[in-house]
């Protein structure tokens, strides 16, 4: 009898967490163009070195699934760059951006966790998955798959995007 107890508490507990969390976020849409054009604002203070401003508008967009941005506040965040340095946050959206399937990040991502005991690799993965179940493809509305790249090569790489609607508008979760 006891099991079969557990197993319920284990399930009802399981179901009022995913729910709990389900009722944190709300879905909004977003013109694509408006998407767009905040995300290549941040991009371009990136390329200006403007930690400070481009730090903000980057984690807004790490939080709504993009790869590159989780990839650069991941280094920001390790680096202390535009934000107070916090290299186990930074490993954690450096972990989340590896949904994009890009060799130097993944080179660069080993070579940042090589060094760290068992105890902290488990306590970084575990936070990766946390922000996975938020901020990955899957929770922010993202399509990743095999493409050719713009440079007129054969080659094709792995790329994340925005899925958009036929208005050209895109979803967002967003946590309370």
């Amino acid at each position: 009898m006891k099991p079969v107890i557990y197993a319920f508490l284990s399930a009802t507990l399981a179901f009022s967490s995913s729910y709990a969390t389900a009722a944190n976020s709300d879905v909004i849409n977003i013109s694509g163009t408006e998407y767009e054009t905040g995300l290549h604002k941040a991009l371009y203070q990136v390329k200006e070195r403007q930690y400070a401003e481009a730090f903000p508008e980057l984690l807004k967009y790490a939080k709504y699934g993009d790869k590159y941005a989780q990839n650069i506040v991941g280094t920001y965040l390790i680096d202390g760059l535009g934000t107070e340095e916090n290299v186990f946050e930074g490993l954690v959206w450096l972990g989340v951006a590896l949904e994009q399937r890009e060799t130097k990040w993944k080179k660069n991502y080993e070579a940042l966790t090589a060094n760290l005991t068992a105890e902290q690799k488990n306590a970084v993965e575990q936070k990766t998955a946390e922000y996975k179940e938020k901020y990955g493809s899957q929770a922010q509305f993202i399509s990743c798959r095999m493409q050719q790249e713009k440079t007129g090569s054969n080659l094709r790489v792995h790329r994340c995007h925005k899925i958009r609607d036929t208005s050209d508008q895109v979803k967002v979760r967003v946590y309370n």
